[in-house]
């Protein structure tokens, strides 16, 4: 196997893996505060997912798409550019409302204020279990 094989099989950096973490647990608490259920949340060797089912209004759903990325600039002080899909997704969710993205986006970052120790444990929680699968690969 080649090095830059080897480097690249070996899944981001933990830094990256870290950035993810808090990223995909700023999701995670957004929708637990915001009643959404059926939340799944991983940090893999390549990427963060989140998932959630979620039955309150368009707003709350935008938020909750955006406290990713509001967690990631709160917790590390930098944005990663992980963020498009979920901006992506929020723009969409919001197509129809009368309500501007921004105010969902200072919506998010109010909340992830309120819940920085529980989004800085979801991560810890993650991160944990992606380090432990990673060392089983």
């Amino acid at each position: 196997m080649s090095i830059r094989r080897l480097l690249t099989s070996r899944g981001p950096s933990l830094e990256r893996q870290q950035t993810i973490a808090i990223h995909e647990a700023g999701h995670a608490v957004a929708a637990r505060m915001l009643g959404a259920t059926d939340i799944a949340v991983n940090v893999g060797r390549r990427a963060g997912g989140f998932s959630f089912t979620f039955d309150g209004s368009a707003y709350d759903e935008a938020v909750i798409l955006l406290a990713g990325h509001e967690a990631e600039v709160a917790l590390t002080g930098a944005d990663s550019g992980g963020a498009s899909y979920d901006l992506k997704q929020a723009r969409k969710v919001l197509r129809y409302q009368l309500v501007p993205l921004a105010s969902a986006g200072t919506t998010a970052a109010e909340l992830v204020r309120g819940a920085r120790l529980d989004i800085e444990a979801e991560a810890a929680r993650l991160l944990d279990g992606a380090l432990i699968g990673r060392r089983a690969a």
